[in-house]
């Protein structure tokens, strides 16, 4: 399952005490200020059983507690509980009726928290962020402060929570987790320190992101939405009508390539190898600069191979799908798929030998 971008969806990510409330609210301001429905969340909660798995994560365990501290295991499975119930019953609804959503964390945080603080596999965050949320954020703000000067901030607060008791070394870690990411996803990531960005700023790069973001029209991210919620909901093929629709209404617009991508996945999950392969293809020719076209490209050569399984054995869709992995690899060598695609040529030409 391929994650679907809301450009509606905007995250506030950050360590402890990096000011998130703070431009959340100059957001918010901005948002409503253009006339837009803004609903606002946070991780973990958002919605009332998500709000109780937060009280299981975060309530420190006392002599009267009647629960033992979550393992790190348990902490992410929680998490991504918590997350799926937000997606589904505020995040996606909101963004199929064209209001804009504000989240205080979403995903990042569990590879920041969960994966490096704790030592979770991020290989394993990313299949649960796969199958159990499905989206991610067409923005997402990372508010960068040195580590002790956060803690100082969230600890002069009052009480703290079981996360933010713990060690610095633990937060350097997520600090580093978060520019990590963010190096790797520069379009979507915008990284600040607020004691050196004074909020005015903040606000001024707010409102020229959002005039660039706000083409993407409440329809059209609706559409999307409410896609994923079919999607999700093992409703494939009234999703793909909304894919489709978004498609012959945005034909000429980037929303296009967004489509018809989904438009594939949906296809090929639902055993339709060859109007997949079409949907690909159509990416691949009528938008190259496509930000899915290599995906596209790789997806083309697996599809063939997966055609040469069943009752007879075909050599013809392998041999095709060969020579698409292998074009795969000459025109993307550093892409984001070489390794699996290496692995799939190796594997297949050593079934054609045998």
């Amino acid at each position: 399952m391929s994650l679907q971008a809301c450009a509606r969806l905007v995250t506030l990510e950050g360590g402890e005490g990096a000011g998130k409330s703070t431009v959340l609210a100059a957001l918010r301001a901005t948002l409503q200020a253009r006339g837009h429905e803004v609903v606002c969340t946070r991780e973990p909660g958002g919605t009332p059983l998500a709000e109780q798995i937060r009280s299981l994560l975060l309530n420190t365990p006392t002599g009267g507690s009647q629960h033992e501290p979550p393992s790190a295991d348990t902490e992410l499975l929680l998490m991504f509980a918590a997350r799926a119930q937000l997606v589904r019953e505020a995040i996606l609804p909101a963004l199929q009726r064209g209001a804009w959503v504000i989240s205080d964390r979403f995903t990042d945080a569990s590879y920041a928290y969960q994966g490096a603080a704790r030592g979770g596999d991020a290989g394993f965050i990313s299949t649960l962020e796969r199958q159990v949320v499905g989206i991610t954020p067409g923005l997402t703000l990372l508010l960068d402060v040195p580590v002790p000067v956060g803690l100082k901030r969230a600890r002069g607060r009052g009480a703290v929570d079981r996360i933010e008791g713990e060690h610095e070394d633990f937060f350097e870690r997520v600090r580093a987790a978060y520019l990590q990411r963010a190096a790797g996803e520069p379009r979507r990531h915008f990284t600040c320190v607020l004691d050196e960005m004074n909020l005015a700023r903040v606000e001024q790069y707010l409102a020229e992101v959002l005039s660039r973001m706000e083409h993407r029209t409440p329809a059209a991210d609706g559409g999307f939405a409410t896609g994923a919620l079919l999607a999700a909901s093992g409703e494939a093929h009234r999703a793909m009508t909304y894919y489709e629709q978004i498609f012959e209404e945005f034909a000429t617009h980037e929303l296009a390539d967004d489509a018809l991508h989904f438009m594939a996945v949906g296809r090929a999950a639902l055993g339709e190898p060859e109007l997949a392969i079409t949907a690909w293809e159509q990416l691949i020719n009528g938008y190259p600069r496509s930000e899915w076209a290599e995906t596209a490209e790789y997806r083309v050569g697996l599809t063939m191979l997966s055609m040469s399984d069943g009752p007879r054995y075909d050599k013809v869709p392998l041999l095709a799908g060969l020579k698409r992995l292998r074009r795969y690899l000459d025109r993307y060598p550093t892409g984001d798929h070489v390794q699996e695609a290496k692995a799939a040529v190796s594997r297949t030409e050593e079934a054609i030998a045998g």
